[in-house]
């Protein structure tokens, strides 16, 4: 008989790593970490995975972050308003045919009702041809990114050799770089977002205040003394060479446009070759505006997306959700794609 368990006592993490060793890969950094495994997927005494089983034998499985963590019984966080399940480290047997490796995915369609959605980002191209079969709205986040404007030559870019050196006016600061944990509460000054992200305060204490593996600073966004906004931010190195990662946004879309003297002093205090932001679901030309430019497919400069280790080359971030009817906000750091790889 066949049976589809959710949530996972502890105490089957070892199955679960040993499915995952067996029919994915056993040099995945989730396979290899024990502590970043169970800092995406231990919740409340329990792993946040999704399994598919017969006799005792994981046949395939998937494993679950949300948005919102906010509840008691974890059976019941499929209910919560504005929800998102991300779906991630979808895993099935190599001997399992047919409907089977499609079960757990048509499971949670079905719990699709009111103020829920399924998506995930970085998926692969076989799984992303998938949930397009199966009605998911499919796509690519833009890759954006800003050159440090003062900067001739470059190490972490590769394929640009020509940079217009350009001389900026001094205005009023509207950005302003903190560090996390010490300047956290702030972010509860930014209000009535919820819902156009579908995120709420608690999940980015939870993904960065709590985060082991990565230290993330913010960029308050000011407008007229009021704080308007905040972008999630982290630096990224190798060798000598920095860029900034812009790894989420929260706030009015209207206060991202015309920040280019912003951004250009914070290279130029802060050493950034770059500035870089995954984005998809906010208006292009705001971001543009801001002196940023899309990576496109046939240019062959390159922007790295992996550090840790650095490899030198362009990475593409897909995205699926459903249903493809919602009105979606995507960043680098959703699902689970800001950790070490």
């Amino acid at each position: 008989m066949i049976k589809i368990n959710f949530p996972q006592k502890i105490k089957r993490r070892r199955k679960i790593i040993d499915h995952l060793k067996n029919n994915w890969s056993r040099e995945h950094v989730l396979i290899k970490n024990q502590k970043l495994f169970d800092s995406l997927y231990k919740l409340k005494g329990n792993l946040n995975f999704l399994t598919l089983e017969t006799k005792g034998k994981i046949l395939s499985s998937i494993g679950l972050l949300f948005n919102n963590y906010k509840v008691s019984d974890l059976k019941k966080i499929f209910l919560l308003n504005n929800q998102v399940v991300w779906l991630t480290l979808w895993c099935t047997n190599k001997t399992i045919l047919g409907n089977d490796n499609l079960k757990l995915i048509n499971f949670m369609i079905k719990k699709i009702q009111k103020n829920l959605t399924i998506a995930t980002v970085g998926c692969n191209f076989h799984t992303y041809k998938i949930y397009k079969a199966l009605g998911f709205k499919c796509g690519q986040l833009n890759h954006f990114y800003y050159l440090n404007k003062k900067k001739k030559t470059f190490n972490l870019v590769k394929n640009f050799t020509k940079n217009k050196i350009s001389h900026f006016k001094k205005k009023k600061p509207k950005l302003s770089y903190r560090n996390f944990k010490t300047n956290y509460k702030l972010i509860y000054n930014v209000k009535n977002y919820e819902k156009i992200y579908k995120k709420n305060f608690e999940y980015f204490k939870r993904k960065y205040y709590y985060n082991k593996f990565y230290n993330y600073n913010f960029l308050f966004l000011k407008n007229k003394d009021f704080l308007r906004g905040f972008f999630i931010s982290r630096e990224d190195k190798f060798s000598n060479y920095k860029c900034l990662r812009l790894i989420e946004y929260f706030g009015s879309v209207d206060e991202i446009s015309n920040l280019t003297n912003d951004f250009q002093k914070l290279c130029e205090e802060r050493n950034f070759e770059y500035i870089d932001f995954y984005n998809f679901g906010i208006s292009k030309k705001k971001i543009i505006s801001s002196g940023f430019k899309i990576k496109k497919i046939k240019k062959k400069i390159i922007i790295p997306n992996y550090f840790k280790p650095f490899v030198q080359k362009n990475i593409k971030l897909r995205y699926a959700f459903y249903p493809s009817s919602e009105k979606m906000i995507f960043f680098k750091g959703d699902c689970d794609q800001d950790r070490p790889n």
